[in-house]
C-alpha cells in the first residue's frame, strides 16, 4: 500500500507540472527533464523518511514520548552507538555515522535542485528555511507511523543538507562559468514571478492531504473493530490476556488457529501474529514463536508458546531466562515477555534480527 501512496504522490506532482505545461505557450524540454529528476529526488525523499517500511498507527500520545524534541540530542546519542554496520558494498560504518550521513545526503539533491531551478533560492539561509519547513512537515507525519518517529536533529541535518547542495551548485556555476557556459544554466530557470511559495504550499497541502486519507484507509484496514474482536476473543477455544496483548486459540478439525491482538487508536485491533498449524488428535502438540510489537508498545519482543496438552504437567520456555508454567490439558497458551531496557527498535532491533535463541519443551 505504500508504494500506491507514493504512486499517488507521483501523479500529483507530474500531473500539477503537466497541467501548467499546457498553459504554457513554449515548452524547454531540457528544463522539464531536469524537474522530471528533481521530483524523482523528491519522491525518493518522502518514501525513505515517510513511507519505507512503515504502518500506520496515529497513537500520538505515544509517539510524543519518542519524540526528541531538544536539538543535537539525537545526533550524540547516534554518534556514540558502539555497533557496526556493514553495507552492501563492504564498507563498514558506524551505525550513528550512517544514521548522520543518510539524513545529510537525502536532501542534498534537492537543494541542488532548488538552486537550479528558482533564482530565488540562491541564498544559504532560503535554503536552510526550505529544508526546515519541508523537512517539519516530514517529521510531524512521521508520529502518524510506527518505525518513524519525531527528532529535530533530523530536521537540522535535513537542512544542512539542502545547504550542501546549494554548495553544489555553486561549484558547478563555477566549472560553468570557466568554460563560458553559464547561458546553459540559466536557460534551465523557471520563471518565479512571486509564484513559488504559494505553489509550494498548495503542493504540499495536496500532498498531505493524500498521505492522511490513505494511511487512514490503510489503518482501519489493517485493524478491527472492537466489536469485531470481542466476538472473535468470545468464540476462541482457548484465550489468553498478557500485558495488553490477547492472544486467542482455536482448534477446527485437524488444525490449529492462534492469533495475537493489541488494541490501539480509535479503540481498534490490529493483529501482531498469526499461525494455522496441523495437529493430530490425542497427541501432544507445542508451538513456539517469538513476535514484536510492530506498533512501538513498551513490549517489543517476547516468546508465545501454545499447543494441544495430552499428558504433560508443566511447560518450560528458555528465552532470555527460563519460566515454568502449570499446564492445563487441553488448548493452552503461555506468553514469556522479553523486557531488555535497550531494545526498542531503534535501539537494538538489528543486534536481534536472527533471535535471541529460545525454545520450549513438556515436563511431565
Amino acid at each position: 500500500m505504500n508504494f500506491v501512496m507514493l504512486c499517488l504522490f507521483a501523479c500529483l506532482l507530474f500531473g500539477t507540472r503537466i497541467r501548467h505545461l499546457r498553459k504554457s505557450y513554449s515548452i524547454k524540454w531540457v528544463r522539464e527533464i531536469v524537474v522530471f529528476i528533481a521530483m524523482l529526488f523528491l519522491l525518493t525523499y518522502i518514501f525513505l523518511t515517510l513511507l519505507k517500511a512503515s504502518t500506520f498507527t496515529f497513537d500520538l500520545s505515544y509517539a510524543l514520548t519518542k519524540a526528541n524534541f531538544i536539538p543535537f540530542k539525537g545526533i550524540s546519542a547516534v554518534l556514540l552507538d558502539p555497533r557496526d554496520l556493514t553495507l552492501g558494498i563492504g564498507i563498514t560504518l558506524k551505525n550513528g555515522w550512517y544514521n548522520v550521513v543518510g539524513n545529510l545526503l537525502v536532501t542534498v539533491p534537492l537543494g541542488f535542485f532548488s538552486c537550479l531551478l528558482f533564482k530565488s533560492s540562491r541564498k544559504w539561509w532560503r535554503l536552510f528555511s526550505y529544508g526546515v519547513l519541508l523537512s517539519t512537515i516530514i517529521e510531524t507525519l512521521q508520529l502518524l507511523t510506527s518505525v518513524n518517529f519525531f527528532d529535530v536533529d533530523d530536521i537540522l541535518l535535513n537542512a544542512l543538507g539542502f545547504v550542501i547542495g546549494g554548495m553544489a551548485y555553486a561549484v558547478v556555476v563555477f566549472m560553468f562559468k570557466r568554460f563560458k557556459k553559464q547561458d546553459d544554466l540559466t536557460c534551465l530557470e523557471i520563471e518565479e514571478n512571486g509564484r513559488m511559495m504559494p505553489t509550494f504550499l498548495k503542493s504540499t497541502v495536496a500532498l498531505v492531504t493524500v498521505f492522511l486519507v490513505c494511511a487512514l484507509g490503510v489503518f482501519l484496514n489493517e485493524t478491527i473493530s472492537y466489536q469485531t474482536f470481542e466476538e472473535t476473543y468470545a468464540q476462541a477455544d482457548a484465550s489468553k490476556e498478557f500485558d495488553g496483548f490477547y492472544a486467542t486459540l482455536s482448534q477446527e478439525k485437524e488444525e490449529l488457529s492462534f492469533r495475537i491482538y493489541h488494541e490501539t487508536t480509535f479503540n481498534r485491533f490490529y493483529q501482531v501474529a498469526g499461525l494455522t498449524v496441523p495437529i493430530q488428535e490425542g497427541e501432544n502438540y507445542l508451538e513456539v514463536m517469538n513476535f514484536s510489537d510492530r506498533y512501538q508498545l513498551p513490549l517489543q519482543y517476547g516468546v508465545v508458546a501454545f499447543g494441544y496438552n495430552e499428558r504433560a504437567k508443566q511447560l518450560e520456555i528458555d528465552y532470555d531466562f527460563p519460566l515454568r508454567e502449570e499446564l492445563p490439558h487441553g488448548l493452552f497458551i503461555e506468553f514469556h515477555p522479553f523486557r531488555g531496557p535497550d531494545y526498542p527498535f531503534q535501539a537494538g532491533y538489528s543486534a536481534w534480527e536472527e533471535g535471541p535463541r529460545y525454545d520450549a519443551l513438556f515436563i511431565d
